[in-house]
């Protein structure tokens, strides 16, 4: 008898581990910089949040799911618009996203004014604009 509870403690270690999905991650700013703090939530098809996160000091995150399947995640970050991203997932398998999202004042509107002020700049004789990218519009999914 004395056996059994030695060999018990050995068998509890050796049982297989229940399989999981996991969902891994960064959150990035529209211009590259990873956004530590943001909050993760992901959804299942019917709607119901199954896991939760935030994301490390170099903005990744891991979520362990009970099983595969279709999984929304969706990211929330002070100074930043919310976005998400679907994302497909087998049992016992990892699937990576990259999420980007934009500053809370980028906008289709902040998109037509740079295109605007770009123009103008070129009627006048300038240089072509502000020399950088327009913003992508609100609401792209990444």
């Amino acid at each position: 008898m004395k056996a059994y509870w030695i060999c018990l403690p050995l068998l509890l270690v050796a049982a297989p581990v229940a399989a999981q999905a996991v969902v891994t991650g960064t959150v990035e700013g529209q211009y590259g910089a990873r956004v530590p703090q943001a909050s993760v939530s992901v959804y299942n098809a019917e709607g119901v949040v199954v896991a939760y996160r935030v994301t490390d000091v170099s903005g990744r995150f891991t979520v362990h799911l009970p099983v595969g399947g279709t999984y929304r995640v969706y990211v929330l970050a002070e100074d930043f618009q919310p976005n998400s991203r679907t994302v497909r997932v087998r049992d016992d398998a990892t699937a990576s996203t990259r999420i980007i999202l934009w500053n809370r004042d980028s906008s289709v509107a902040g998109s037509d004014r740079w295109l605007r002020e770009s123009n103008s700049v070129r009627e006048r004789g300038g240089s072509g604009g502000s020399g950088g990218k327009p913003p992508a519009p609100a609401g792209s999914d990444n």
